[in-house]
Order: C-alpha cells, then sequence, then structure tokens
C-alpha cells in the first residue's frame, strides 16, 4: 500500500510530505494531529481521516468543528448522544492521537464488518448542530498541577514543623504574669540618713 506522502487522495483530503505544506494541502477538521506536530504521514493518516467521516455520519458534524487547526492535535473528541458501543470503540479507535495505536487498514475492515449486523435497526443519531465539548488533557493536567500546589501550599502554612509554628501562623503569646497582691507593697530601699541614724542606735 503506498504511503500517503506519496499519492494526493481526490476532494479536499490531500495528503502531502509532513511538515507545514501538509497542513496547508489538507482540511484541517480531517488531518491527523501527527501531521501539523511535524510526524511521518503515512496510512494511519488516512485512518484517522476514516475516524473522522465516521463520527461525522454519527452526528451530522465532524467531532472538532469549530475548532482551530492548533488545538486539534490535542483535543480527545467525546462520544455523541446515542452513538452504539461498538461503532463508538472503532470511531475512537481510528482517532487515537498516537497513529502506532490505530488499528491498520485490515483490522479496521474487520472491525467494521462485525460491527455492521448490530447496526441495523438502530435508529438515526438526530443530527448536532456542533458536537460535545472535547476533552483537552492539557487543562486537566494543568488543573491536576495547580490542585497540588494548592496542597503543598495548605500543608506547608498550616503544619507546624519540628522547631515550631509554621510560617503563616500565629505564635502562642506566653501567660501573662501573675498579679502581685493588693495587701502587699514593696518598701524603697531605705536613705543613707536612716541607715546613719540605725547604726547609732545601736
Amino acid at each position: 500500500m503506498p504511503g500517503a506522502a506519496d499519492r494526493a487522495l481526490p476532494g479536499p483530503l490531500l495528503l502531502a510530505e509532513s511538515g507545514p505544506l501538509a497542513v496547508l494541502l489538507n482540511t484541517p477538521q480531517y488531518t491527523a494531529p501527527e501531521i501539523p506536530l511535524g510526524g511521518a504521514v503515512g496510512p494511519p493518516a488516512d485512518l484517522y481521516a476514516l475516524g473522522v467521516v465516521l463520527y461525522e455520519l454519527s452526528c451530522g458534524v465532524p467531532p472538532f468543528a469549530g475548532r482551530g487547526a492548533a488545538d486539534l492535535a490535542h483535543l480527545v473528541p467525546t462520544r455523541p448522544g446515542g452513538v452504539p458501543d461498538r461503532l463508538w470503540a472503532v470511531i475512537a479507535a481510528l482517532l487515537d492521537k498516537d497513529p502506532a495505536r490505530r488499528p491498520h487498514a485490515a483490522a479496521t475492515a474487520e472491525l467494521l464488518d462485525a460491527t455492521a449486523p448490530g447496526l441495523a435497526g438502530w435508529p438515526a443519531v438526530p443530527r448536532l448542530p456542533e458536537p460535545p465539548p472535547p476533552v483537552d488533557p492539557r487543562r486537566a493536567r494543568r488543573t491536576k498541577f495547580a490542585g497540588v500546589l494548592v496542597a503543598v501550599a495548605a500543608v506547608g502554612l498550616w503544619s507546624p514543623g519540628p522547631s515550631g509554628p509554621a510560617l503563616g501562623v500565629p505564635a502562642t503569646p506566653p501567660p501573662p504574669a501573675p498579679a502581685l497582691s493588693q495587701g502587699w507593697r514593696r518598701e524603697p530601699p531605705p536613705s543613707p540618713a536612716r541607715r546613719s541614724a540605725a547604726a547609732r542606735g545601736r
């Protein structure tokens, strides 16, 4: 099977060599993520485009409609409501971001042959005006990292360390000195004149 880099497909899905030129010659919605990332272009890119077509046939819109080309390399499609499990399993496998994990053409044909009988009589999914919002793993990672930072900051600020209270926690004030009894008054020391008079009186 000749590679996608060596041939042109009819219609807008024209695959060329990898790199920016390939992005320009492709319809972004059907472009495999490895192409804008500068990866090698081969049969897995065609199978990715097939996954986009199957997605669109299932609900009426491609999985990343309205998204820019820069996002397509990272977004993960969301399953539309009403798509059968077995069909979605094939679509999701074809739309895998890693071309090495996508099924080969022969395996894809076998999967579709095995799925087709179960789709007989299945009600058509209503055409969607737009696809369900895709998942952005980058945002999930950023949210998780921010949560870790908040947890670490909370531990550092509120957990007492081995040498005393941590930064941000006020130290416990010392107990007040006991008050002097009201019936006791400290006498001032005697003056020199009183000490001399006392000595003469002895």
